[in-house]
Protein backbone atom coordinates (compact mmCIF):
# COMPACT_ATOMS: atom_id res chain seq x y z
CA UNK A 1 0.00 0.00 0.00
CA UNK A 2 3.06 2.67 0.82
CA UNK A 3 4.24 2.38 -2.83
CA UNK A 4 0.68 2.62 -4.35
CA UNK A 5 0.28 5.99 -1.75
CA UNK A 6 4.05 7.07 -2.56
CA UNK A 7 2.60 7.18 -6.55
CA UNK A 8 -0.39 8.91 -5.71
CA UNK A 9 1.86 11.18 -3.79
CA UNK A 10 -0.90 12.30 -0.61
CA UNK A 11 0.97 13.32 2.21
CA UNK A 12 -1.40 11.75 4.42
CA UNK A 13 -2.46 8.61 2.57
CA UNK A 14 1.70 8.53 2.50
CA UNK A 15 1.72 8.79 6.22
CA UNK A 16 -0.60 6.16 6.75
CA UNK A 17 1.66 3.85 4.97
CA UNK A 18 4.46 4.39 6.54
CA UNK A 19 2.62 4.04 9.95
CA UNK A 20 0.87 0.94 8.93
CA UNK A 21 4.16 -1.01 7.69
CA UNK A 22 6.03 0.36 10.71
CA UNK A 23 2.64 -1.37 12.30
CA UNK A 24 3.48 -4.55 10.60
CA UNK A 25 7.40 -4.67 11.66
CA UNK A 26 6.39 -3.99 15.21
CA UNK A 27 3.63 -7.12 15.00
CA UNK A 28 7.02 -9.15 13.79
CA UNK A 29 8.83 -8.51 16.46
CA UNK A 30 11.17 -5.91 14.41
CA UNK A 31 11.53 -2.84 15.99
CA UNK A 32 14.47 -1.47 13.80
CA UNK A 33 13.10 -1.77 10.96
CA UNK A 34 9.77 0.09 12.20
CA UNK A 35 11.37 2.76 14.32
CA UNK A 36 12.80 4.95 10.86
CA UNK A 37 9.16 4.30 9.67
CA UNK A 38 7.30 5.61 12.50
CA UNK A 39 9.56 8.59 12.87
CA UNK A 40 8.85 9.78 9.21
CA UNK A 41 4.90 8.49 9.70
CA UNK A 42 5.05 10.78 12.62
CA UNK A 43 6.58 14.00 11.06
CA UNK A 44 3.95 14.01 8.14
CA UNK A 45 1.46 13.57 10.60
CA UNK A 46 1.87 16.23 12.81
CA UNK A 47 2.46 18.39 9.44
CA UNK A 48 -1.00 17.83 8.25
CA UNK A 49 -2.56 17.46 11.86
CA UNK A 50 -3.90 14.09 11.99
CA UNK A 51 -4.18 14.32 15.39
CA UNK A 52 -5.96 11.16 16.24
CA UNK A 53 -3.17 8.83 13.58
CA UNK A 54 -0.84 11.18 15.65
CA UNK A 55 -1.56 9.16 18.79
CA UNK A 56 -1.61 6.02 16.79
CA UNK A 57 1.64 6.43 15.85
CA UNK A 58 3.36 7.92 18.66
CA UNK A 59 2.23 4.79 20.40
CA UNK A 60 3.58 2.37 18.08
CA UNK A 61 6.63 4.11 18.13
CA UNK A 62 6.23 3.48 22.07
CA UNK A 63 5.79 -0.32 21.43
CA UNK A 64 9.29 -0.29 19.96
CA UNK A 65 10.86 0.74 22.83
CA UNK A 66 8.99 -1.78 24.83
CA UNK A 67 9.76 -4.54 22.64
CA UNK A 68 13.85 -3.56 23.44
CA UNK A 69 12.93 -3.32 26.99
CA UNK A 70 13.84 -0.26 27.30
CA UNK A 71 11.49 0.89 29.48
CA UNK A 72 12.72 4.57 30.14
CA UNK A 73 12.19 5.65 26.79
CA UNK A 74 9.27 2.90 26.06
CA UNK A 75 7.40 5.24 29.66
CA UNK A 76 8.46 8.24 28.12
CA UNK A 77 7.31 7.99 24.48
CA UNK A 78 3.76 6.74 25.75
CA UNK A 79 3.78 9.34 27.56
CA UNK A 80 3.67 11.74 24.60
CA UNK A 81 1.41 9.54 22.96
CA UNK A 82 -1.00 9.81 26.17
CA UNK A 83 -0.62 13.75 25.57
CA UNK A 84 -1.40 13.53 22.51
CA UNK A 85 -4.21 10.80 22.53
CA UNK A 86 -6.35 13.50 25.56
CA UNK A 87 -5.51 16.48 23.22
CA UNK A 88 -7.24 14.25 19.93
CA UNK A 89 -9.98 13.66 22.79
CA UNK A 90 -9.68 9.94 22.09
CA UNK A 91 -10.79 8.23 25.32
CA UNK A 92 -9.67 4.74 23.77
CA UNK A 93 -6.30 5.44 22.69
CA UNK A 94 -5.41 7.29 26.05
CA UNK A 95 -6.47 4.01 27.73
CA UNK A 96 -4.32 2.02 25.39
CA UNK A 97 -1.43 4.53 26.25
CA UNK A 98 -1.83 3.82 30.11
CA UNK A 99 -1.49 0.07 29.17
CA UNK A 100 1.67 1.03 27.46
CA UNK A 101 2.65 3.03 30.83
CA UNK A 102 1.38 0.53 33.09
CA UNK A 103 3.90 -2.12 30.95
CA UNK A 104 6.74 0.46 31.07
CA UNK A 105 6.72 0.99 34.94
CA UNK A 106 6.09 -2.73 35.27
CA UNK A 107 9.80 -3.21 33.62
CA UNK A 108 11.18 -0.68 35.66
CA UNK A 109 9.83 -2.84 38.78
CA UNK A 110 7.43 0.00 40.16
CA UNK A 111 4.70 -2.81 40.68
CA UNK A 112 1.98 -1.18 42.61
CA UNK A 113 1.77 2.09 40.04
CA UNK A 114 1.56 -0.66 37.16
CA UNK A 115 -0.58 -2.79 38.71
CA UNK A 116 -3.29 0.05 39.94
CA UNK A 117 -3.15 1.10 36.75
CA UNK A 118 -3.73 -2.49 35.31
CA UNK A 119 -6.67 -2.51 37.40
CA UNK A 120 -8.17 0.30 36.15
CA UNK A 121 -7.56 -0.30 32.67
CA UNK A 122 -8.76 -3.47 33.22
CA UNK A 123 -11.85 -2.55 34.29
CA UNK A 124 -12.47 0.23 31.78
CA UNK A 125 -11.90 -2.28 28.96
CA UNK A 126 -14.98 -4.51 30.80
CA UNK A 127 -17.36 -1.53 30.95
CA UNK A 128 -16.76 -0.34 26.96
CA UNK A 129 -17.23 -4.34 26.32
CA UNK A 130 -13.71 -5.40 25.17
CA UNK A 131 -12.87 -8.73 26.48
CA UNK A 132 -8.76 -9.20 27.15
CA UNK A 133 -7.80 -12.52 25.40
CA UNK A 134 -4.48 -13.02 24.48
CA UNK A 135 -5.71 -15.05 21.34
CA UNK A 136 -7.59 -12.26 19.84
CA UNK A 137 -5.02 -9.09 21.12
CA UNK A 138 -1.31 -8.83 18.86
CA UNK A 139 1.19 -11.52 19.53
CA UNK A 140 3.95 -9.15 20.23
CA UNK A 141 1.16 -7.60 22.72
CA UNK A 142 0.74 -10.71 24.75
CA UNK A 143 4.16 -10.87 24.46
CA UNK A 144 4.94 -7.25 26.31
CA UNK A 145 2.06 -8.18 28.96
CA UNK A 146 3.99 -11.54 30.15
CA UNK A 147 6.83 -9.69 29.78
CA UNK A 148 6.04 -7.00 32.38
CA UNK A 149 2.61 -7.22 33.84
CA UNK A 150 2.09 -10.58 34.72
CA UNK A 151 5.67 -11.00 36.03
CA UNK A 152 4.77 -7.79 38.55
CA UNK A 153 1.38 -9.81 39.04
CA UNK A 154 3.86 -13.07 40.30
CA UNK A 155 6.07 -10.81 41.86
CA UNK A 156 3.56 -8.97 44.52
CA UNK A 157 0.93 -11.88 44.90
CA UNK A 158 -2.65 -12.22 44.68
CA UNK A 159 -3.71 -10.24 47.51
CA UNK A 160 -1.82 -7.29 46.65
CA UNK A 161 -2.36 -7.28 43.08
CA UNK A 162 -6.12 -7.44 44.63
CA UNK A 163 -5.23 -4.47 46.49
CA UNK A 164 -3.04 -2.04 44.08
CA UNK A 165 -5.91 -2.78 41.09
CA UNK A 166 -8.85 -2.19 43.40
CA UNK A 167 -6.85 1.47 44.52
CA UNK A 168 -6.39 2.02 40.70
CA UNK A 169 -10.31 1.90 40.05
CA UNK A 170 -11.01 3.76 42.40
CA UNK A 171 -8.46 6.22 41.00
CA UNK A 172 -10.75 6.53 38.23
CA UNK A 173 -9.70 7.56 34.26
CA UNK A 174 -9.18 11.45 35.00
CA UNK A 175 -7.28 10.70 37.75
CA UNK A 176 -5.11 7.90 36.16
CA UNK A 177 -4.26 10.42 32.92
CA UNK A 178 -2.73 12.65 35.29
CA UNK A 179 -1.08 10.12 37.72
CA UNK A 180 0.23 8.83 34.62
CA UNK A 181 1.91 12.04 33.24
CA UNK A 182 2.99 12.91 36.70
CA UNK A 183 5.13 10.21 36.98
CA UNK A 184 8.83 10.65 37.37
CA UNK A 185 12.13 8.14 37.35
CA UNK A 186 13.71 10.01 40.35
Amino acid sequence: SLLIFNSHGDPKFVALGKYGLGFGYVSSFEPDKAEPLLEEALSELIKVDMRREIGWARHVHADCALLRKDYSESLRRYKIGLEACMQAKDQGGAITELYGIAMSMAGLAFFKDALMLNGLIMSLYTQLGIFIDDELWPTFWVHCIKETIRKAQKEVGEDLVRQYEEEGIAMGFERAVEFALEFKLD
